[in-house]
């Protein structure tokens, strides 16, 4: 008993001495990727365009699509995001967000430029709110969508 005692010791140790510490996933890699968009509203003073389910079908046909590419930059806490909505016949409508950083928050990840959050993501879902005015006319303008992988 006493030897096998010793012998567990002994593996214990040898195990412990190799094992090697998992890297963590740094913020930008965690949330990269492509995800589909779920839903969107966007407004800008009057004017709303608001698809609240993604893809938007009519008579079984789907008319409207959208995806959020997250591209991971140098920075390991820096990411682009890519909005695209496609309507077939017409040309993609894209809105890109640069240089957004990632910031660890418990399980999720908050992506922000400046001292603006713009989102929350989890590597499974984005979920992106911003409510602000335009620069020039003052004007309220709202960008909020759902994207999941």
């Amino acid at each position: 008993m006493k030897n096998l005692l010793i012998l567990a010791t002994a593996l214990f140790v040898l195990v412990s001495c190799n094992s090697k510490d998992v890297e963590p996933i740094h913020a930008g890699e965690a949330v990269a990727g492509t995800y589909s968009l779920t839903s969107f509203l966007f407004t800008k003073g009057d004017s709303t365009y608001h698809l609240p389910t993604l893809p938007y079908t009519v008579q079984g046909s789907q008319i409207i699509t959208g995806k959020v590419e997250v591209t991971r930059l140098e920075a390991m806490n820096q990411v682009n995001l890519k909005l695209t909505l496609q309507e077939p016949g017409e040309p993609d409508a894209i809105f890109p967000v640069n240089n957004v950083e990632v910031r660890p928050d418990g399980d999720e990840y908050d992506l922000h430029v400046g001292s603006t959050q713009l989102a929350t993501a989890d590597g499974k879902t984005i979920e992106f709110d911003v409510t602000t005015r335009d620069s020039q006319t003052g004007v309220p303008i709202v960008l909020r969508f759902r994207a999941e992988r």
